[in-house]
């Protein structure tokens, strides 16, 4: 019993501190921000990731609705973030491609994330970042391996 009950609290202790995680994750893209696309950072970077793409494949992308991932693409395209681009596959469709504004956008965003993570972490030791790191690449791993095991 005592077995179940460690692991409750370790699930507990682990949620509280991912919803945090989430709120740091979300200070920490608002800092970073690109000048007046707030949002637009998540967006840029699974653009970078899947490469010319559709509005829904960033959708899925992102986990977020059509309808969010429509509005951060509209306000990347009017940054020039972003450009349209026929999609080969279907001509009637198009796809999202980053620009080279976009690009530096995007790293200057990401440096500028980097910079804050660093100073946060400031006072730690290198096997400290390496620890957490490898924890959380863990806990990733294993939850997604959870996941595929109950599906």
């Amino acid at each position: 019993m005592a077995t179940t009950t460690s692991h409750t609290n370790h699930g507990r202790a682990l949620l509280d501190e991912l919803r945090e995680l989430g709120a740091l994750r979300r200070d920490l893209q608002r800092r970073a921000a690109l000048g007046g696309v707030a949002g637009g950072l998540v967006a840029l970077a699974a653009l970078e990731r899947l490469g010319p793409a559709r509005v829904s494949q960033v959708a899925d992308e992102l986990q977020v609705d059509l309808s969010v991932a429509s509005r951060q693409v509209a306000a990347l395209h009017t940054a020039g973030y972003v450009t349209r681009v026929p999609d080969p596959q279907d001509g009637r469709s198009q796809k999202l491609k980053l620009t080279a504004a976009g690009k530096r956008a995007l790293r200057k965003a990401q440096e500028r994330s980097v910079e804050v993570l660093d100073r946060a972490t400031r006072g730690w030791t290198d096997a400290e970042v390496d620890s957490l790191v490898s924890s959380l690449r863990r806990l990733r791993h294993d939850y997604l391996l959870g996941s595929l095991e109950e599906g």
